[in-house]
């Protein structure tokens, strides 16, 4: 046997032996992963994608209408301040919030930033007066997020439920 021979039949040996044991490894951990973090649509796709740039005020007659009113509010900061009747409009605060005698942190738990806009993927009431949303956000260059929210109904509006802590 020539010095070629060996290597092919060593180069067949190896093919086999990875494609027996290797391949469907590989195979299985990607359907692992697969099913952990399943490719989905962009939420552009969706026609009740909900596009930032034409965004309007929608009330808080639902957890819906309400996430739309916040984001609504959160995207014309620059030219209609968050003042404090209007925080109190899409937030669940405290009574005493904006008295000038008493300070809060408020986390919004909100994240992002270079998103072209949002479709609500679930809604899941867990009680009378909370529903947990799920949001899909697409970021400029088509990526996407997950994030979740909950809502919160009191004295006849949903508000988005935040952080707050008295300082």
């Amino acid at each position: 046997m020539n010095k070629g021979t060996i290597a092919l039949l060593i180069g067949v040996f190896v093919a086999v032996v990875c494609g027996r044991f290797i391949v469907p490894f590989i195979a299985g951990a990607m359907e692992e992963v697969m099913a952990t973090y399943p490719i989905r649509k962009r939420p552009s796709a969706f026609p009740d994608f909900q596009c930032f740039t034409n965004l309007s005020h929608s009330g808080s007659a639902s957890p819906e209408a309400a996430f739309q009113t916040m984001q609504f509010r959160m995207h014309r900061q620059g030219s209609e301040p968050l003042t404090i009747p209007i925080q109190r409009e899409i937030w669940d605060l405290p009574s005493d919030f904006g008295d000038p005698n008493v300070r809060y942190a408020i986390n919004l738990g909100l994240a992002g930033g270079s998103e072209t806009g949002y479709r609500i993927a679930k809604s899941e009431s867990f009680a009378t007066n909370q529903v947990s949303l799920s949001i899909d956000y697409e970021t400029h260059r088509g990526g996407t997020r997950r994030q979740r929210y909950t809502m919160v109904l009191r004295d006849g509006s949903w508000r988005l439920a935040v952080g707050v802590t008295r300082q």
